[in-house]
């Protein structure tokens, strides 16, 4: 096989070869997606052959009271292309200034380092429910107001969810056909929503409230829906269980895709979280504590200084730190920010280092997170 080159969008030729290229159903959705900029699109090719593509997406994922903005990367690529693309994409996330990066690829693949499995595997059996359950319909363009306040509410409740805009809403209900679909009550007043993947589980949904969650999990049995990717941080895992279902959670298996984050520069992560980081602290036995957190990774540190009512980053801190948390591996660095991992458990690993004495802070601070 002769040498692999990258192709983007980022330039006129760019986009003209690949337009020639992609399946032009998925090119033209990929170029609609709100926040789309040019370069989001490259492919690896080899003799002028098409040897995979990557389709880089901005997308805003909330944490508490934290908004992140991630570079999302969807790949049409076997292994070897994966690898070939991997820095380009990182190269444009960081060119457009998005500190974090997340990517569904198989478990055994080589990603390169500082990427790292942030989510447990879970498995929702439905339960079965009487015959008689309300009809759902498809998602139409006159939802789009609905959906985003019903998503507004789910984005605080479920650690890592989608933050969707109107524009959000409105490319996804173009996309995704009659894979979403929708639950109103007797009102006519839109209550929920689902969301169905290739390979036809629930890989999303959200209901108003528990009555309306039944009748939403109730809907999705009787058209055949058995399973659901809802770990036990999700509202409608809790309703199906107490109605018979079951859950089964795990570390990912080999060979399954998962999701893998890494954070691409640290100073803007640590922006992202700062309002969550604040209110922990707030919210805690440390409330009103003043100082500063130092995280080192690869050699460079990065400081968070709490002064009571704010947290302030310093990209290049030359004052000694109350904390620090030293050697922080690129991979341990999204688990421990994500709150995918303790911090006792990382520094066991040997991932990190700091001093048993600041597990009381820093737990607060970087708690680990419910999984959805």
């Amino acid at each position: 096989m002769g040498a692999i080159s990258i192709v983007s969008d980022a330039t006129p030729a760019g986009t003209l070869l690949l337009d020639g290229l992609l399946d032009p159903v998925y090119l033209a959705a990929q170029w609609a997606r709100p926040r789309y900029q040019p370069g989001y699109t490259l492919a690896a090719l080899v003799d002028e052959r098409l040897l995979g593509a990557a389709y880089l997406s901005h997308e805003r994922r909330r944490i508490g009271s934290a908004v992140l903005d991630v570079a999302g990367v969807t790949f049409h690529a076997d292994a070897a292309a994966r690898l070939a693309l991997l820095e380009p994409i990182v190269v444009a996330a960081a060119t457009v200034g998005l500190p974090w990066l997340q990517l569904d690829i198989p478990l055994e693949a080589e990603v390169g380092a500082g990427l790292a499995i942030c989510a447990l595997q879970f498995q929702l059996q439905l339960p079965p429910f009487p015959a008689s359950a309300p009809t759902l319909r498809s998602a139409t363009l006159d939802d789009w107001a609905d959906l985003t306040a019903l998503d507004a509410v789910q984005a605080t409740a479920i650690p890592l969810s989608r933050e969707r805009t109107a524009a959000d809403w409105r490319w996804l209900i173009t996309t995704a056909g009659t894979a979403l679909q929708v639950l109103e009550d007797e009102r006519g007043r839109l209550v929920g929503y689902a969301l169905r993947s290739a390979e036809g589980d629930l890989s999303e949904a959200y209901a108003a409230d528990a009555g309306v969650g039944r009748e939403l999990l109730a809907a999705l049995v009787a058209q055949g829906i058995e399973v659901g990717r809802f770990g036990f941080g999700h509202p409608l895992a809790h309703t199906a269980l107490v109605h018979g279902g079951h859950l089964h959670g795990q570390a990912p298996a080999l060979g399954s895709v998962v999701p893998h984050w890494g954070v691409i520069d640290l100073a803007g992560a640590l922006h992202d979280l700062a309002p969550e980081l604040g209110s922990r602290l707030r919210n805690s036995r440390y409330g009103g504590w003043q100082g500063r957190v130092d995280l080192e990774v690869a050699g460079r540190n990065v400081a968070l200084v709490f002064t009571g009512d704010a947290v302030h980053i310093e990209a290049q801190p030359k004052e000694v730190p109350d904390v620090a948390v030293k050697r922080i591996t690129l991979e341990a660095l999204p688990q421990l920010l994500l709150g995918y991992r303790a911090v006792a458990d990382l520094r066991a690993s040997g991932k990190l280092t700091c001093a048993e004495s600041d597990f009381g802070l820093l737990d607060i601070l970087l708690p680990t997170l419910a999984s959805a």
